[in-house]
């Protein structure tokens, strides 16, 4: 008997609990609504201009015969803009180069993962064209690429 009246209790409980639910669920629903309506909705702020002195901005059209006939459209031929041209390697053959070579320090041609010396890989090439007052050249600049021995031989293996 009482684990029946328990039970019907605890139903209507959660019966009412369902109800209240329900409710919150409606709720927030239209909280949600009338947020969202607040924020995309109609604007509160209506103009209430006078449309007769707005028409004053129409005043070409407002005086324009209406008689007259639109002008003929004209079609226009295609035209194609040239290609822009790089200057790379048309540079005159007689220009003076000056090549800067940019090495590493003794202390610092140590590789930081094996220990182990660092030897030129290859070398990295910029060209850039300099002009100081009436004397012009090319001007390039090299650097070695370092690399560890033992690093080179243990990539090779993996």
């Amino acid at each position: 008997m009482k684990n029946d009246i328990k039970t019907t209790e605890s139903i209507a409980n959660l019966k009412n609990r369902i109800t209240e639910l329900e409710a919150l669920v409606k709720y927030y629903e239209e909280q949600f609504r009338l947020n969202k309506h607040r924020q995309f909705g109609a604007s509160s702020e209506k103009s209430e201009y006078d449309f007769g002195q707005l028409s004053i901005f129409n005043e070409a059209e407002l005086f324009a015969d209406a008689n007259v006939p639109e002008p003929e459209l004209v079609e226009v031929e295609k035209h194609y803009r040239k290609r822009t041209r790089l200057t790379t390697g048309k540079l005159p053959e007689e220009l003076p180069v000056e090549i800067v070579t940019h090495e590493l320090l003794e202390s610092e041609r140590v590789c930081p993962e094996c220990d182990g010396a660092l030897h030129v890989m290859g070398r990295d090439i910029r060209r850039e064209l300099v002009i100081i007052r009436r004397r012009h050249g090319l001007e390039g600049s090299a650097g070695a690429r370092p690399g560890g021995q033992s690093c080179l031989t243990r990539e090779t293996l993996l």
